[in-house]
């Protein structure tokens, strides 16, 4: 899995160039509030605790609206918007909300999720109670916790508006990666 996202950075992730406010790449879009790591990264924060972490390798338009509401996240009505901080150092980026601070690697976008008070969050060594472990979830279009199965992690399904239908638009190319991050801390607040 590793690899993969190696390779999708490589190929389709143009370097950002290095800006003394970084938080011009942090801005609420009517939907979600949306970071951009580059024009081919996003990630929306909808809540403080709760996140879609996206690589496209689409050309031209990265992140098409008709690909915005997936049927994973059900949820239409525009969510409220995140106040977050977007900062880089020479390693990584940092993004932190009142709730998380999401660390990416540069080189090879893995996470690092503490708390607000710096301790580590994810990855963790817990045991998964289905889609949970150690307050939180980790999810993509085909799994939990990158378990293996034979579904395709770029299966999407997303809400159409036209037609109010999760049926009709569906990304066949393989050129959206989709992961979800909740934070609980505990189970009754990430099943809510």
């Amino acid at each position: 899995m590793r690899i993969i996202f190696v390779f999708l950075f490589a190929l389709f992730v143009a370097p950002m160039g290095c800006s003394p406010d970084m938080n011009t790449n942090v801005h609420y879009d009517g939907y979600a509030t949306k970071v951009y790591l580059s024009d081919s990264v996003e990630i929306s924060f909808y809540s403080p605790k709760m996140f879609r972490f996206r690589i496209s390798g689409l050309e031209n338009e990265k992140f098409p609206s008709q690909y915005e509401i997936p049927f994973l996240n059900g949820h239409f009505d525009p969510w409220n918007k995140v106040e977050c901080s977007l900062k880089e150092t020479q390693d990584n980026y940092e993004i932190v909300t009142s709730a998380i601070q999401l660390i990416v690697d540069k080189k090879t976008l893995e996470w690092q999720i503490n708390n607000i008070k710096g301790k580590k969050i994810y990855p963790s060594d817990g045991p998964i109670f289905g889609m949970f472990k150690d307050g939180y979830s980790k999810f993509d279009n085909a799994s939990a916790f990158n378990e293996f199965n034979l579904n395709s992690r770029y299966s999407h399904w997303f809400y159409n508006k036209n037609t109010k239908s999760y049926t009709d638009t569906f990304i066949k190319d393989s050129l959206i990666r989709d992961d979800y991050f909740i934070y609980g801390p505990d189970y009754q607040s990430i099943f809510k």
